[in-house]
């Protein structure tokens, strides 16, 4: 069960869609009672309109695979509902995931340790499995998963082999995007962890915050110290790095903004989905929203806002909850990285499998908050 999430994050052979596919009907067919409520039935829809886009548009295996859309929803809160032990189904769950994003981000990283990339002034690098071109911008999107990750295990994880696990996974973050210049997971690290954090304290005693932030804040100064005096080489190696030449010369700018507005102004002249707005535009939507109605049309978008809307009543639940346990913290960190991201990135063409597994956190998350 946890192999076959890990295999489908970790995008086995190039067939993620295909292994999660493998993973739904497993897990379909291991569970005994099946929970389903409102936002089954927003996952239905998005399946059912993204099947018959793709059957129009595109192919048979591809309508196949848009089954994940229900299945990981049904399967993460079933298989809460079902679990004995209720606490290892989450942790569990949401590991398997880490791990095959953090292992991914591993093998591409030693797959690219010495390829420059760039490819006919378009950043890319080379896909593990395959050895095809693929943008850079996959690896920034998978990057979000290990950094929400890595924000919980750093605040609420006592195990020191864990800890060091999250620190090198981010460590290997920052050297493969600072490599391929893709500023938004360097800019997502101190947003999550940071906003994380903030959270961690406004729930903790006076006495206890004083003392996480004086240590925060040594740790801080030593820092800026180590860097300010080029130990080790440091602060050379950071200047030399492209994604910092990157910030120098482009700062925070993105075209995002202009795509997104190109999208909108086409947005009811291209109704039914086809891709038929990024052929008028020549870019990608780059967000989930947009995208998913370029691709599948606009009853995909009604059922993404709905989906969207029950995500945000879970955080909502889990950031009022007085009492947060570890459980709180690991949904609102994986939930703020992946949601974030997902705003950011063409994940359907570039990546299903990010929304797929999205969809099996929020289905453990859904369960979690109505039945924990």
């Amino acid at each position: 069960y946890y192999v076959l999430i890990s295999l489908f994050c970790i995008n086995f052979l190039g067939r993620g869609s295909v292994f999660c596919l493998v993973f739904g009907l497993f897990a379909v067919v291991k569970t005994k009672n099946f929970k389903l409520d409102i936002c089954s039935l927003f996952c239905f829809i998005m399946f059912l309109v993204s099947c018959i886009a793709s059957i129009f548009y595109s192919d048979m295996i591809e309508a196949i695979k848009c089954l994940n859309f229900f299945l990981m929803y049904i399967v993460g809160v079933s298989g809460y509902c079902n679990a004995v032990n209720k606490k290892k189904y989450i942790t569990m769950v949401l590991f398997s995931i880490f791990a095959g994003y953090a292992l991914y981000i591993v093998l591409t990283f030693f797959a690219n340790l010495n390829t420059v990339p760039e490819y006919d002034g378009q950043r890319v690098i080379k896909n593990f499995w395959t050895g095809e071109r693929i943008s850079v911008t996959l690896v920034g999107l998978i990057s979000s998963v290990v950094i929400g990750y890595s924000g919980y295990v750093l605040l609420c994880k006592k195990k020191y082999l864990l800890k060091a696990v999250a620190i090198v996974s981010l460590i290997l973050v920052v050297l493969i995007n600072s490599k391929t210049a893709t500023r938004t997971p360097i800019l997502l690290i101190p947003i999550v962890i940071g906003g994380m954090f903030l959270i961690y304290l406004f729930n903790q005693n006076t006495y206890k915050a004083l003392k996480i932030l004086f240590f925060i804040l040594i740790i801080a100064i030593l820092a800026i110290f180590l860097i300010s005096i080029d130990f080790l080489g440091v602060r050379r190696y950071i200047e030399s790095t492209p994604v910092f030449n990157r910030f120098q010369n482009e700062g925070a700018k993105t075209s995002r903004v202009q795509i997104f507005q190109m999208h909108l102004s086409y947005f009811f002249d291209y109704m039914w989905g086809g891709g038929n707005i990024q052929e008028a535009t020549g870019e990608m939507a780059h967000n989930f929203l947009q995208q998913g109605h370029d691709l599948y049309g606009i009853f995909a978008t009604v059922s993404l806002v709905l989906i969207t809307i029950c995500v945000l009543r879970n955080i909502c639940k889990l950031l009022i909850k007085r009492k947060k346990n570890e459980i709180d913290y690991l949904f609102i960190s994986m939930y703020f990285a992946m949601l974030i991201q997902s705003l950011l990135e063409p994940i359907f063409s570039g990546y299903p499998c990010f929304y797929f597994s999205f969809l099996l956190i929020h289905g453990v998350a859904t369960g979690y908050v109505n039945n924990g």
